[in-house]
């Protein structure tokens, strides 16, 4: 017996035999393999035996009824729980973090009990405009060690996930197979194909490998709902750790936006690359709905963007996650941590001796003022008042480390990961470097200045002759940084556009073009005139044809192809002829007795003019006057 099966056992359905569910494989594969195997028949047939109900279009990724499924199946189920069976058989895991605890408990209910209507619209596929049913896609090479494997081919999870293009294991891109969407019987389960290839398969970019993996670790990380403020308030933090912040500690979402595009090469090998690139001109609006409104819905791609450029892997992203769980201290406002105006508000004269009264504990201190212990140790560390260190948890040796970890410009997110400490400490240590961070800050932005001027001054010496346009092109991120940053001194180091005479373009041979359009146009016409259900040709049918704004606007410079139109434009009255002779050759073959009323139905002429019906009347009694003549002929004969 073939070891991809196992023999089932007694059950109500008359199945001989139940395939496993193999590595990574989804639902909707192992059903598809179930049916084949058993000689199932008919989707009708085998969708009542298998949910109870014919009514229902198996789902690629989302499938719904598991519940029915689980206990028609019993013992012979891939998996002992239902909620094993969308664990591991499903796409939702990708999908569950980043829905509220209500969406969950809706869309678990329906993947369990209901028919899956509106379930991509729960979850935010239809309205992010992503695509709700993507094409199945498959690896060729995975589907050739499957089968040498396994004696079957079989759809993965990993290669189905939205805008992964590519095979991680083979680092290859996948191949598209067909949409189920397009399928004729929508209820029949896609199977996957048998290939034999013999070219190389294309290799996968870089950006599509990280993305890939990214998606990949997300589906199998089997992280639970996260609650919206929660995940906000992580992602707020690091993009403050980032550097990026206005002056007035809001998230400067335009430098973000450029920096987040910049890094992924502006989506270039993305298959959604014009949707994520909506208004960018200003800043991402799907980076900004991630941040302002962390409530809605939105497409894991636009999380995964975000957790890739800020934590780098799903991995540290779910470790900084954990950390922000654990630390029952943390304000869960991150984005106050660059300028804590706690430590530096006015305070009045008895405030002000109780902080400085060395005989009080921190914590003390904090119980009178009702103030967190964390704000009285940064008070205290501001003021230089002495402070009883933990040595055995964080001696002065660590403490040095960590400020010079904050100072080489490493997050506290980082930090925590690195030192092992809490998030706090490093929030709290920060603190007392304010003005030092300030002062880098500057530093670094002074340095970077002048390397940009520099750059610039060299492109620039590159292209005195040229002008500004091609020095613009071989250096667009020195312009547009210094556009942004120090657009006066740009300005002063910048010169016009050469002043040499620019030769003038050609202008068009309208001659050979009007040949050349007039044999497209005829070769077509002649095309359509051999067709017997054909369409009227009419303007709009050639103009469409040879590309209809530039032949309107210059027909008249194209003689013999505006005569070509005139002529062989088809009239109303002359395109319904046509269609009553044709209605009366069909009829004809059709052995029919011709009536009027029967060829009035037939041809499909709504508005029969005194005319046309004159010529439809005359055609009909030189049929039967011609029938009546060769009658009389075979009956001389004869």
């Amino acid at each position: 017996m073939n070891p991809e099966f196992r023999q089932s056992g007694d059950v109500s359905t008359s199945l001989c035999f139940i395939p496993e569910l193999l590595s990574d494989e989804l639902i909707y594969s192992w059903l598809g393999r179930l049916v084949a195997v058993n000689a199932l028949g008919h989707p009708k047939k085998y969708l009542s035996q298998l949910f109870g109900t014919q009514n229902i279009v198996p789902c690629v990724d989302l499938p719904t009824h598991l519940e029915k499924l689980h206990d028609r199946l019993g013992v012979n189920a891939p998996y002992d729980s239902i909620e094993q069976l969308i664990e591991f058989g499903t796409l939702y895991p990708y999908h569950r973090p980043f829905l509220t605890q209500e969406r969950h408990e809706q869309v678990h209910n329906i993947l369990i009990r209901n028919d899956g209507k509106a379930l991509k619209v729960l979850i935010g596929r239809v309205a992010n405009g992503f695509g709700a049913n993507p094409p199945l896609r498959y690896c060729p090479i995975c589907v050739l060690e499957d089968t040498q494997t396994f004696g079957t081919p079989y759809w993965k999870r990993s290669h189905q996930l939205p805008s992964v293009k590519c095979c991680i294991k083979h680092r290859s891109e996948l191949t598209t197979y067909i949409s189920p969407n397009l399928a004729t019987d929508k209820r029949r389960i896609i199977l996957a194909p048998y290939v034999n290839f013999d070219s190389k398969p294309i290799a996968a970019s870089e950006k599509q490998l990280l993305f890939a993996e990214l998606s990949t670790c997300l589906l199998n990380s089997k992280l639970v709902v996260i609650d919206p403020s929660i995940r906000k308030s992580l992602y707020v933090e690091a993009i403050t750790s980032a550097g990026f912040i206005t002056k007035s500690s809001h998230i400067d979402y335009i430098n973000l936006s450029q920096s987040i595009c910049n890094n992924y090469d502006f989506f270039d090998d993305f298959i959604y690359r014009d949707r994520l690139l909506t208004s960018y001109e200003s800043s991402l609006n799907w980076l900004r709905t991630l941040i302002q409104r962390p409530e809605r819905a939105s497409h894991p791609i636009c999380h995964l963007l975000l957790i890739g450029y800020l934590f780098k892997s799903v991995e540290k992203f779910n470790e900084a996650l954990t950390l922000l769980h654990l630390d029952s201290e943390h304000t869960l406002n991150p984005s106050r941590s660059i300028y804590n105006s706690d430590l530096y508000l006015d305070i009045d004269a008895q405030t002000s001796n109780i902080i400085h009264d060395s005989s009080l504990s921190c914590r003390k201190v904090a119980n009178i003022l009702n103030l967190s212990v964390t704000t009285i140790v940064c008070r205290r560390r501001v003021l230089g008042l002495p402070i009883s260190e933990r040595r055995k948890s964080l001696t002065s040796i660590k403490v040095n480390a960590i400020k010079k970890d904050l100072l080489s410009g490493l997050s506290p997110s980082a930090i925590v990961l690195r030192q092992g400490i809490s998030i706090s400490t490093a929030y709290r240590i920060r603190a007392q470097l304010t003005d030092t961070l300030r002062t880098q800050r500057v530093w670094v932005f002074n340095k970077e200045l002048n390397s940009r001027r520099q750059q610039w001054l060299q492109v620039k010496s590159q292209h005195l002759e040229d002008g500004i346009t091609a020095a613009r092109s071989e250096s667009p991120s020195t312009y547009a940084w210094l556009y942004k940053h120090d657009r006066a001194w740009l300005r002063k180091n910048s010169w016009k556009p050469s002043t040499q005479l620019i030769p003038k373009k050609l202008r068009i041979d309208w001659a050979t073009r009007d040949l050349n359009l007039l044999t497209t146009l005829a070769d077509y016409v002649a095309s359509i005139k051999q067709t017997t259900h054909r369409p009227r040709i009419s303007k709009s049918l050639m103009f469409r044809k040879l590309g209809e704004s530039m032949i309107r606007a210059n027909l008249k410079k194209m003689p013999q192809l505006e005569k070509f139109i005139q002529q062989h434009t088809e009239s109303i009255e002359s395109y319904q002829r046509h269609r009553i002779d044709r209605s009366i050759q069909d009829l004809r073959a059709q052995s029919t007795r011709l009536k009027i009323w029967k060829l009035k139905r037939f041809t499909g002429i709504r508005n029969w003019s005194s005319s046309i019906e004159s010529y439809a009347k005359q055609k009909l009694k030189s049929i039967d006057h011609l029938r009546i003549l060769t009658k009389k002929a075979t009956h001389d004969l004869q």
